[in-house]
């Protein structure tokens, strides 16, 4: 009997005891975590990001060394030194992919070249221009005969 009335204070009101969280508390701060991870996870992997960025500028200027081969009637050529972030394009424009982001580089079978119709000269197939930084790439797509290029 001794010990029940220890256990009820005033009004008959059992004493609430303090021993840790309720399930409800650990479930809102979970929930809050994963909010903050969610929203700083982009901020951490910024490197495909450059990859993106890179691969655009790429195929831009592909695009404009065959609109420009086509405007001035003359064949142009876009030399990449493979596995360097340098290239050549057009006529006398130079690129450095390092100045997009750190670690980029281009990796191609060779140099493209258009002639006077912006058509490319010397591939039978689709040629391929893959934009790295060593964990993420993307390819750059160059078409036989028609030198459309494409960025899936």
């Amino acid at each position: 009997m001794a010990g029940r009335i220890r256990k009820y204070i005033g009004n008959d009101l059992p004493v609430k005891r303090n021993h840790g969280f309720t399930f409800i508390e650990l479930v809102v701060v979970i929930l809050v975590i994963s909010i903050f991870a969610a929203v700083a996870s982009p901020i951490f992997n910024s490197s495909g990001r450059y990859v993106g960025n890179a691969a655009v500028a790429v195929a831009y200027d592909i695009t404009t060394a065959r609109m420009d081969s086509m405007l001035g009637n003359r064949s142009l050529s876009v030399d990449f030194v493979s596995g360097s972030s340098r290239y050549l394009f057009g006529k006398g424009k130079a690129r450095d992919l390092l100045d997009i982001g750190p670690r980029l580089s281009v990796v191609a079978s060779g140099p493209l070249v258009f002639n006077s119709l912006g058509e490319p000269v010397g591939i039978s197939a689709r040629s391929i221009i893959t934009v790295t930084d060593g964990t993420t790439s993307r390819d750059i797509f160059v078409e036989p005969y028609t030198g459309k290029v494409t960025l899936p």
